[in-house]
């Protein structure tokens, strides 16, 4: 229908950065996002050592969450309520498309090897 006015739909997507760098596909499984969450997709997580549940990684916690434990497939909102997720534990992630709220990531390898951030060569 827009055609018949002369006008011509473009539809624009955000340039992404890809989120998986390795040329075979990550590991994924299920898991529990605590309650108190609102996590982007790409967010890296680490685990409640008591609980089993993930929660956004926190480097300065001592409960198990300091240490990286997967990455967020897809945007999930925990705020009122304990949420099921799916969670890459293996694989290797471009850095720039992490999602590390305030804190820093570097480059390296992760949950005893199984994670590895890297960053993406243009």
């Amino acid at each position: 229908m827009a055609g018949e006015f002369g006008i011509t739909l473009v539809e624009t997507q955000p340039e992404l950065k890809p989120l998986v760098l390795a040329p075979t596909e990550p590991l994924i499984g299920p898991g529990t996002l605590a309650s108190g969450n609102n996590l982007v997709a790409g967010a890296v997580l680490g685990r409640i050592t008591a609980s089993g549940k993930f929660t956004a990684w926190n480097p300065a916690a001592s409960n198990g969450s300091q240490n990286i434990a997967g990455i967020l497939v897809n945007a999930t909102n925990a705020s009122g309520a304990d949420a099921n997720i799916n969670v890459y534990t293996l694989g290797v992630f471009n850095i720039n498309a992490l999602n590390a709220g305030a804190n820093v990531l570097s480059v390296g390898i992760y949950n005893n090897g199984t994670i590895i951030f890297e960053q993406e060569v243009a």
